[in-house]
């Protein structure tokens, strides 16, 4: 379509200006990067992005050498883990990442949110319990960025992996556990309560009533949790029993070994186990499952451990 040279030369002006703007942002990220610990001359930034593809493509963990250099740096990568979590693309950011890709001459690109945050989580995990300083910024973020799922997530898991040291993010969770409206961050919610493994008291019954939520991996979640806190059998094991009797095989499977967790204090619940895992009322889906479910039975009644055969 014909158009004014006006028009087109509008446009020569605007590529030009999204050009400059791209080529002084990369600019300033590399000659002027903010401050940040070193290790070995490198800055923590490099050894957060030296890691290995994994879970599905998506996922990326730190090599051993990076891991090395995380714990050396220690506590002084807390500040920048934070604004790794705190992050936020640019309105620009895309529509640059966008044109840079068609500059051969250009490798810059900007860093994505999702790739910031994967490199704060894996930082933490390397810190673990040594992270705890970053919990009340974390509890921040996470009480004041209700719509950011993705942050959320990010900053769950990360509770999680601090485990006991996270014990002030607790009665957040929980709270979360019952009333936060997205299933996958209910889902991290339970899983980060039973690494955290602190204030039993609370989360204890908060995962008894999530064995009842509407979505299925949170209750899945919820089995587990229960399982890795081993804790209040008077309470958890009636409600582990209570799931046994369900539709899904690996629902089952899973409780099963929870309750194995429990090794002797699950006793009362060896009559179920067996009929329906056993003795046929369960439909058998793998020969791993049934060997993990007659392991967690070994742990309840190590002297029913070689009565059972694996169903024909």
């Amino acid at each position: 379509m014909w158009q004014p040279c006006a028009v087109k030369g509008k446009k020569r002006w605007k590529v030009a200006g999204i050009s400059i703007a791209a080529l002084v942002f990369a600019a300033g990220r590399l000659l002027w990067p903010a401050p940040e610990p070193v290790y070995q001359g490198k800055s923590l930034s490099y050894w957060l992005h030296d890691t290995d593809v994994t879970w599905g493509g998506y996922w990326r963990l730190l090599r051993p050498e990076a891991k090395s250099a995380v714990r050396a740096i220690g506590t002084n990568a807390i500040p920048t883990l934070l604004k790794l979590v705190s992050a936020r693309d640019a309105p620009l950011t895309g529509k640059i990442n966008s044109f840079l890709m068609h500059v051969p001459w250009v490798s810059f690109r900007f860093e994505t949110v999702s790739r910031k945050r994967m490199d704060a989580s894996n930082g933490f995990l390397v810190l673990g319990p040594l992270g705890k300083d970053a919990v009340p910024g974390l509890l921040r973020m996470y009480t004041r960025t209700p719509h950011d799922q993705e942050q959320r997530q990010t900053i769950v898991a990360i509770f999680g992996n601090m485990r006991s040291a996270a014990e002030d993010s607790v009665p957040y969770l929980v709270h979360d556990l019952a009333n936060e409206p997205d299933n996958n961050l209910r889902a991290s919610i339970a899983y980060s309560l039973g690494t955290i493994s602190t204030r039993t008291e609370i989360v204890i019954p908060a995962l008894i009533a999530a064995l009842s939520d509407s979505a299925f991996h949170v209750r899945e979640r919820a089995v587990d949790a229960l399982g890795e806190l081993h804790a209040q059998p008077e309470s958890v094991i009636p409600a582990l029993v209570a799931m046994l009797r369900n539709d899904n095989a690996d629902l089952t499977y899973q409780v099963t070994v929870a309750l194995g967790e429990f090794g002797p204090m699950a006793r009362a619940a060896l009559p179920i186990v067996k009929r329906m895992v056993f003795e046929g009322e369960l439909q058998v889906s793998s020969t791993r499952q049934y060997l993990v479910a007659k392991s967690a039975l070994a742990k309840i009644e190590p002297s029913n451990s070689e009565l059972c055969d694996f169903p024909n």
